[in-house]
């Protein structure tokens, strides 16, 4: 019998993923079960945290013109043999990483390099005025990625990137991790909606505190609580907003939780809220990582433009609402609650947005392409 071929090759990004146990950021759990999903898939897989520099200043004069961008790449010694290496796209490219690429490719030749961009386009994200330079380094050194780099993975659907042929993904979850809601749903009850992101103003909270706000201004009287679990740079704005809309016994902020903490928020609401701002960004097409938590969870949400798995797709569990830059409609969001909730045994919802899952956001699924590639 003829022996298996064997692979092994590193998973290359800019941040640790901790010790197994640790509470991880969404992102960082993200590539921890990529990783594992290589392992289990027979790709011999070592992570390498390629360290930014400590200092935010030293961080800064990086993106400076003739300045190394001083992120501990490794050597293209350390990497020799390996038959792949898969790098998450940095904040922005430079002549560094290029020459890992470069040496990289010089010392194995038949291997194969794949980088993974997890949100494009991304431009807009390197608008700020403090990351000019940043911005300039990104789209000079990005320009020469197609001389080493095999394959972009991307969640995008697009058929080539600065020139290199993608490998499609999906955004997926270790839904083992993951434990579905328990049911809670009471005619009775108020509305109480889940909303869990590392905020920022192209999440669009603002449009969701604004409805509210709106609603009961037009004189709703559906007793509703969002509950906002997560930081990010946008958390301010959004408590000093719901303190001037007078929502402060409505909307509950909550910061960074861990698993058990997690569980016991989703186990007492019975919505949640995805994404209402892309278009902010851009990006007509998202693959958030808390919209495969809601579904693993069973939990229905509402959302604004389009998600991957759920574009062409019918189903009565999840409400779409156009982008754009007016508030949610919650005289909406309350008739498609309500209604749903007195369509359905609440335990067969769960149930069937868990198998949903099930079938397009494990982890297995959304790397299947990316594993078939490399094996090829």
């Amino acid at each position: 019998m003829a022996k298996a071929t064997q692979y092994s090759g590193f998973y290359l990004a800019c941040f640790g993923i901790g010790d197994s146990g640790d509470v991880l950021s969404g992102v960082e759990q993200k590539v921890r079960d990529q990783l594992d999903c290589f392992n289990n898939c027979g790709l011999h897989c070592s992570y390498i945290h390629c360290k930014l520099p400590r200092s935010r200043v030293r961080r800064g004069l990086g993106s400076l013109p003739g300045v190394s961008d001083g992120v501990a790449w490794p050597s293209a010694a350390r990497l020799r043999g390996a038959d792949y290496i898969y790098i998450r796209r940095p904040l922005f490219s430079t002549r560094e990483f290029l020459a890992l690429l470069r040496d990289f490719r010089f010392q194995n030749p038949a291997a194969k390099i794949i980088i993974e961009i997890p949100t494009y386009p991304y431009d807009q994200l390197l608008m700020a005025p403090e990351l000019f330079f940043a911005y300039r380094k990104e789209r000079k050194y990005r320009e020469m990625w197609k001389l080493y780099v095999d394959r972009i993975a991307d969640l995008s659907l697009h058929s080539e990137i600065f020139g290199i042929p993608t490998i499609p993904i999906v955004n997926g979850i270790d839904l083992e991790l993951i434990d579905t809601r328990t049911p809670s749903y009471s005619p009775s009850r108020e509305i109480n909606i889940v909303f869990t992101a590392y905020f920022e103003k192209w999440h669009g909270c603002d449009l969701l505190l604004q409805g509210l706000f709106d609603y009961y201004l037009q004189g709703g009287k559906r007793s509703i609580r969002l509950h906002l679990a997560g930081g990010g740079s946008e958390l301010q704005n959004l408590k000093e907003l719901a303190s001037r809309l007078n929502l402060n016994d409505r909307v509950l902020f909550y910061g960074e939780l861990d698993k058990d903490s997690s569980s016991k928020l989703f186990d007492k609401c019975t919505l949640a809220v995805g994404g209402l701002g892309s278009h902010r960004i851009g990006l007509g097409v998202t693959s958030t990582l808390k919209t495969r938590e809601y579904l693993a969870r069973g939990i229905p949400f509402f959302y604004a433009g389009d998600i991957d798995v759920l574009m062409g797709k019918e189903s009565d569990f999840f409400l779409r609402f156009d982008s754009s830059e007016k508030p949610v409609d919650f005289n909406a969001v309350v008739k498609f609650h309500d209604e749903l909730y007195d369509k359905y045994d609440e335990r067969d919802m769960i149930a069937d947005i868990r198998h949903f899952a099930e079938q397009t956001v494990s982890i297995q699924v959304g790397m299947r392409e990316v594993v078939k590639y490399i094996k090829s």
